[in-house]
């Protein structure tokens, strides 16, 4: 899931990773570990992203399928910008972010998560 961001208010500088929860439709999170280097997405350390008015910056989500199948699906994505105080919802229903059978160890129980880029194709590993 790559989600772009734009600035519709004052230039501002974003730097360094979101957090992100992914949550059923009951409102409870999935048992993932947020990660930040997978096969998936860039293995970039975060850098400053300068944000004037209308300027976009972009944020990538992905995750590992479940090889022994789903235990609880996400229908939505959490996230917070870094340096913000409040977050927003994503709907990820056609995402297929779920918690896997599998137990702590499945490699489809974590989600890696880019630090925030100017560019979509710097989110690419």
């Amino acid at each position: 899931m790559v989600v772009a961001f734009v600035n519709l208010g004052a230039p501002c500088v974003l730097d360094g990773y979101p957090t992100v929860r992914l949550t059923t439709s009951t409102g409870s999170a999935l048992d993932l570990r947020q990660v930040t280097k997978d096969q998936y997405v860039t293995q970039a350390r975060p850098k400053r992203v300068q944000l004037e008015t209308d300027d976009v910056a972009y944020v990538e989500v992905a995750k590992y399928r479940c090889d022994h199948g789903n235990l609880r699906m996400a229908i939505d994505v959490w996230m917070r910008l870094p340096g913000f105080r409040s977050g927003f919802d994503l709907s990820a229903e056609n995402e297929g972010f779920a918690e896997c059978k599998g137990g702590p160890t499945d490699p489809g129980n974590s989600y890696a998560v880019t630090p925030v880029e100017a560019t979509v194709t710097a989110l690419l590993p």
